[in-house]
């Protein structure tokens, strides 16, 4: 989303730059971008406040999660009364998602020092005749800065793209948390045995090593098995610290069948005793929890399923456990967050990967469409903007800096205030990630293509205010990023930011002449 909404404003500063006229229409191109940064991180981080705010206990926790014992349908999360205009009682919180974009979003602002230090040294006359010379000092300096910005660009492109690959990203762990709890019950309630839970993960691992050359699952240091052996960890360590009845953190042959007896999976004592052995690797006669996992695809490869309901002890209480049944408590918040997904009501009868194609296809034609209209419209634009400037009497700066981020980033406005209204953590994050996201594209994208113009042009650099705004707007909300949570108060402050950007630049180059 952020590299799709970089392209409007990619497009104004892209003609802005290409006239008989280049250096005054430029003005348009920096009011665009300018306009574009401060707006994003203003008004829509306001409107994500006001859709996603929750309530804020005292120690700055959202009220995200259903308490336990509580209904669904008794449950909220907003008590109106702390919505008040100007409460610390009720915002959003922010993850580490954020932080870590925040933290991009600073690294990508060294192109403005790299083009704006040398623009404040190089300082000549105020008249058209000194212009050339100021113009070719700045231009080593233009070039550089927008390869950087280029670079950047594709820095941030690789790093979205690596984490979508991560397995560890947030849709996967949600996933897996909620089999792991789905299972954990269901091995409780005897509905499903240990073998059911484990044997299609094995198969699929074991799938996976064969065709790399490894013989069975058990070889190797496989990433994935790596992980699946944790999440066995996690399932099984409560019922293997019920059945260590001395707690020596060991079961003996007896216990392990007892063990598995109530997670659904009996195995023949004769077979039983044979496994035990291979698994009882320091040939102590126990064996320990991380034995026990090392040597779970022996027991659920060579056990046999019983032919008749399994033999249970009692279930597994939730006092037996410190904390309560293992994933329980998971389960109980992932469902209190869920939200349905909408999809368009002529693809809800079709399969999943029909939906998902159609979905493909509409999007592309769409995104076709919005950038034929795009070229068409953006040249007429930004003159339309410098002329209304001239009628008006004010700088075309002004009027690309309030009008052209209405045209170019309502995207990004409306996908914000939709993403935080489902009033959940990632949605929170969505949010004001993409946010942030969308000032990385302004600190890159159209900041390079800007700077490519003034380098191959040979136009001057005199954008000292601006680059000041822009460079404090992000300072401030990347303090905001790191901030626990978000609330009204800080919304009503982030809202002020905007208009006293403007004001700001008036003073800038009105009463110390940065213009």
């Amino acid at each position: 989303l952020p590299v799709l909404g970089a392209v409007p404003d990619g497009a104004i500063v892209l003609f802005s730059g290409m006239g008989p006229d280049a250096q005054e229409q430029l003005n348009v191109g920096m009011g665009a971008l300018a306009g574009s940064q401060v707006m994003l991180l203003t008004i829509p981080w306001v409107l994500s406040i006001v859709a996603g705010c929750v309530d804020v206990d005292a120690q700055g926790d959202c009220n995200y999660k259903r308490p336990p014992g509580v209904e669904k349908d008794k449950f909220q999360k907003l008590n109106p009364e702390n919505a008040k205009f100007g409460s610390a009682k009720a915002g959003i919180c922010l993850g580490p998602g954020v932080q870590s974009s925040a933290k991009i979003m600073a690294v990508t602002c060294l192109p403005y020092f790299i083009i704006q230090l040398p623009a404040f040294i190089i300082v000549t006359d105020d008249d058209d005749d000194a212009m050339p010379a100021e113009a070719e000092a700045e231009s080593p300096y233009a070039g550089v800065a927008a390869l950087i910005s280029f670079l950047m660009f594709c820095w941030y492109l690789y790093l979205k793209y690596k984490e979508s690959l991560e397995e560890g990203s947030f849709e996967s762990e949600k996933a897996e948390k909620r089999h792991d709890a789905v299972a954990a019950k269901g091995i409780q309630q005897g509905t499903v045995s240990l073998r059911g839970v484990l044997e299609p993960e094995m198969e699929h691992i074991k799938a996976a090593q064969q065709e790399s050359g490894k013989v069975a699952p058990e070889e190797g240091g496989d990433a994935s098995k790596k992980k699946l052996n944790g999440r066995i960890k996690k399932l099984v360590s409560p019922y293997f610290t019920k059945y260590d009845a001395d707690k020596s953190g060991s079961l003996d042959v007896a216990e392990l069948s007892r063990m598995l007896a109530e997670m659904g999976d009996n195995v023949p004592k004769t077979q039983l005793k044979v496994i035990f052995d291979k698994i009882d690797v320091d040939s102590s006669n126990t064996i320990s929890l991380d034995e026990f996992v090392g040597g779970i695809y022996l027991l659920v490869n060579g056990g046999s399923s019983p032919t008749s309901a399994p033999t249970k002890l009692p279930p597994l209480l939730v006092s037996d456990v410190e904390g309560g049944a293992p994933g329980e408590a998971e389960l109980d918040d992932e469902e209190s967050e869920e939200e349905e997904e909408e999809m368009p009501e002529d693809l809800k009868d079709l399969s999943p990967e029909e939906q998902q194609r159609r979905i493909k296809q509409r999007a592309c034609f769409n995104m076709s469409v919005g950038i034929l209209l795009l070229l068409l419209f953006c040249d007429p634009m930004c003159g339309v903007l410098a002329v209304l400037g001239d009628w008006i009497n004010v700088s075309p700066f002004y009027v690309a800096f309030v009008i052209a981020p209405l045209a170019s980033n309502s995207s990004e406005l409306i996908a914000a205030y939709k993403f935080a209204g489902a009033k959940t953590p990632k949605s929170a994050e969505i949010a004001i990630g993409g946010l942030l996201g969308a000032g990385v594209m302004n600190n890159t994208f159209c900041l390079f293509i800007f700077l490519l113009l003034v380098w191959a042009q040979n136009l001057y650099w005199e954008f000292g205010a601006e680059t000041i705004l822009m460079l404090l707007i992000q300072v401030f909300m990347i303090y905001f990023s790191f901030k626990k949570n978000n609330t009204i108060l800080d919304a009503v402050l982030i809202g002020c930011l905007y208009p006293g950007s403007i004001i700001l630049v008036a003073v800038l180059e009105g009463v110390f002449g940065m213009s």
